[in-house]
């Protein structure tokens, strides 16, 4: 028996690693092998828990969410009824919804027949978090780290997001710090505490602010209910208690208090620090609040729908140069912006009703469901407050391990049966009906994707039109999918450059996605490119102004349109749309000199000294002019010394003044380079310093190494153009992959490192 314990505990454990590391991480929704083993082992579970449950002849009990679930299917109806244009998305969304309903009472419903322990649960949550501490570690050992400048090592761990792991250590801190205060033995008490030290050096490496602070929130839950629980909240109990100790105690308690103050203080300070960081700054998230808000305003009792945040944002916002984001960033705002007013108020009742089950737990938990039932209740506090400054639960492991922690801490300690006859019918029908739907559905879903996936790896063979062919019974089978219309529309678009036929499939494909997807521009982009190519400049023209219409602030979509204008004699507006387009940094894109207009534009900017530095090098790389060292030298004096691209330029630039420089200098100049690469593709740069290098000293053979690096890592078509964040669109917003490239060969969409590419590409 107590090997079939051990056993029973080994699988447990194992499931959970695979469901946080693999199976309901974004990758293994998206790769369609993992995606029908999953299904498949969800098949397994649910036929081994109704197997139990029939052999072992329990009880159905309630939950604290019975009375709160008619509430969420008003707010969840009420919003697919008034957004039937979306109900695609919607599903989606409705289906992993479902996904966690299912588990949450199946799960309930093990605990309430003593067939799963809650110390259980929390024994594998730890177990997991080991693996995924480990893990996380070892990219730690891999990433630059500069506190100095905020150059934190960030490790998303098997999660792939900083942000994502930050949640997910949320959870496992107070639940090990839990394990910590009332072990089952003094060894385990010594194992949990350095345990938690890792997990909480992990977190700030992650420098997930939000995760900080959610953490915070937590153990300040865990000490209160530690010191209720010991009757030490009142200052004369706890006087009492501090008296009975000795020196060494009080002296360690002490310490640790004080290092506890001057870490929060740290953390507070450099958290403060970051809020103008480059790239991390509070406007950004603001930005994401805003849209939300405004999406509330439109439709402030029923939202737009589950799961169609990040189609409102992208309607809302000028993307490019804004990132698609799937989620608000604010559990509040976001539930506002697809379910309302309804869903707020379903999920007021929601907080208030486990709230008050976590409280009932922790008065009557006995000795072995103390520790579970504590972390479980400081890790829920972590989560929700984590959740008012990101929406990390849009990952289903941050979703699944939330309803885990859940169970953990709100499952009732002393269950109770349901009472009324209609229940005890219901009930059951509806948990055999629910996995029975999730499965029939997901399984119908899973099997057309992966004839989707089996259509796209004939992209590997360069089959671009036998791909888009092989999409079409995956179309049939799904219309409603736009993604599927949005990449057969790129495989006929990349086809018709060689068969031209194509063209028309291609364009009609487009024309379905966009009437899906009206809010997409790479859609309307595309489409406009296609038309072109047809001949239909005024199509084209019209499809562009659309792109333009919808991204405002994207100057590529103002400079392709004004290309067009300009191929159609529309000189006047033309001219406007360059103008709007060109700036000093816009300028460094080689695209200005293609045609009369557009380099008649470019020739009569006047540049700031960085756009004329660059300009500089890249001519004088080129076999042009020598550069002008003292011009150069002052720029640098001016310029914040950690951007990669700058430096780089600095350095090239000296090499190219046609003046002496001492070795000494070059080397350190080459050690600034290396220090500011963090990425594989970002040493393009120093192999471009070292093959100038070489060509001032004479030396051929590494001139020639340090230009074949270059050309290895500048190994795609430079003028193609892979829309940065857009791979999001489907990968984060429908589960679905998409092929990298967003924009089609034939879109006029100048991207990438501008200096760079105005160094690689001579004029």
């Amino acid at each position: 028996m107590r090997l079939l314990g051990y056993l029973w505990r080994g699988l447990l454990f194992l499931l959970f690693v695979y469901i946080v590391s693999w199976g309901a991480t974004y990758s293994g929704i998206v790769y369609p092998g993992s995606k029908m083993f999953s299904l498949g082992l969800m098949a397994f579970l649910s036929g081994l828990w109704l197997f139990l449950r029939w052999r072992g002849g329990w009880q159905w009990n309630q939950t604290p969410l019975d009375a709160v679930l008619v509430l969420w299917a008003l707010a969840f109806g009420a919003g697919l009824l008034v957004n039937l244009e979306a109900w695609r998305r919607i599903m989606i969304g409705l289906w992993f919804v479902g996904l966690y309903l299912a588990v949450w009472y199946v799960l309930n419903d093990l605990v309430a027949n003593r067939a799963l322990r809650r110390v259980l649960l929390m024994d594998a949550l730890l177990f997991v978090g080991i693996v995924m501490v480990l893990l996380a570690y070892w990219q730690v050992s891999l990433l630059p780290f500069d506190l100095a400048t905020l150059r934190f090592p960030r490790p998303g761990g098997a999660l792939g997001n900083p942000n994502f792991l930050g949640t997910f250590l949320v959870m496992v801190l107070p639940v090990t710090i839990a394990r910590a205060v009332y072990p089952r033995n003094p060894i385990e008490r010594v194992l949990m505490s350095i345990y938690a030290l890792l997990v909480g050096l992990l977190l700030f490496f992650t420098f997930s602010r939000g995760a900080w602070i959610g953490a915070g929130a937590s153990l300040v839950a865990l000490v209160g209910l530690v010191l209720q629980r010991s009757g030490l909240l009142s200052g004369r109990n706890l006087a009492v208690w501090w008296a009975r100790r000795g020196r060494l105690q009080q002296t360690i308690l002490g310490g640790s208090v004080v290092a506890a103050l001057v870490v929060v203080l740290a953390v507070a300070a450099l958290l403060i620090q970051s809020l103008n960081a480059p790239g991390r700054s509070v406007n950004l998230r603001f930005a994401i609040y805003q849209s939300a808000w405004e999406l509330f305003t439109e439709a402030p009792l029923t939202g737009h729908g589950l799961y169609t945040f990040g189609q409102g944002m992208e309607r809302l916002e000028s993307m490019p140069p804004q990132l698609p984001h799937s989620h608000a960033h604010n559990a509040v705002l976001h539930l506002a912006a697809e379910l309302g007013l309804l869903g707020l108020v379903a999920a007021a009742v929601t907080v208030f009703l486990l709230s008050r089950a976590m409280l009932r737990n922790w008065i009557q938990a006995e000795r072995s469901d103390v520790a579970p039932v504590l972390g479980g209740i400081a890790a829920a506090v972590g989560f929700g407050v984590h959740h008012l400054t990101d929406t990390t639960w849009m990952m289903p492991t941050i979703a699944l391990m939330g309803v885990f922690i859940l169970v953990m801490s709100a499952a009732p300690v002393q269950p109770v049966p349901l009472a009324s006859r209609w229940r005890q019918i219901g009930h059951p029908v509806g948990m055999v009906a629910l996995p029975v739907a999730l499965l029939v559905t997901g399984i119908w879903s899973g099997l057309i994707y992966s004839r989707y996936i089996d259509g796209l790896n004939r992209i590997v063979e360069a089959d671009y039109a036998g791909a888009a062919l092989a999409l079409q019974p995956v179309i049939e089978a799904d219309p409603a999918m736009s993604v599927y219309h949005w990449q057969q529309g790129y495989l006929y678009g990349v086809a018709s450059l060689a068969e031209p036929d194509y063209t028309d499939e291609a364009i009609a494909a487009y024309e379905r996605f966009v009437e899906l997807e009206p809010q997409s521009d790479t859609g309307w982009v595309n489409l406009a490119a296609l038309r072109w190519q047809a001949n239909d400049q005024q199509g084209a023209i019209a499809a562009m102004e659309r792109a333009v219409e919808n991204a405002p602030l994207a100057w590529q979509f103002k400079f392709g349109l004004a290309r067009y204008l300009e191929a159609t004699n529309q000189e006047e507006r033309a001219r406007v749309l360059y103008g709007e387009s060109l700036s000093w940094y816009t300028r460094l894109y080689p695209v200005w000199d293609r045609t009369p207009l557009s380099q008649e534009m470019a020739d009569g900017l006047e540049l700031v000294p960085e756009g004329e530095i660059v300009l500089a090098v890249a001519d004088a790389w080129h076999g042009g002019a020598a550069v002008d060292r003292e011009a150069l030298e002052r720029w640098w004096q001016s310029l914040d010394r950690r951007n990669l691209p700058r430096t780089s330029i600095y350095a090239i630039g000296m090499l190219l003044t046609g003046e002496p420089v001492a070795e000494a200098e070059l080397d350190d100049l080459a050690e600034q380079i290396e220090s500011l690469t963090t990425v594989e593709q970002e040493r393009i740069w120093l192999h471009l310093f070292e093959a100038e290098r070489a060509r001032q000293a004479g030396d051929n053979e590494a001139y020639t190494t340090a230009l074949g690096e270059v050309e290895a890592l500048t190994a795609f078509d430079r003028e193609a153009i892979n829309l940065s964040g857009g791979n999001n669109l489907g990968y984060v917003q429908f589960l679905r992959y998409l092929y990298p490239l967003q924009f089609l060969p034939q879109v006029i969409f100048p991207s990438g490192d501008p200096y760079l590419l105005a160094l690689l590409t001579e004029s």
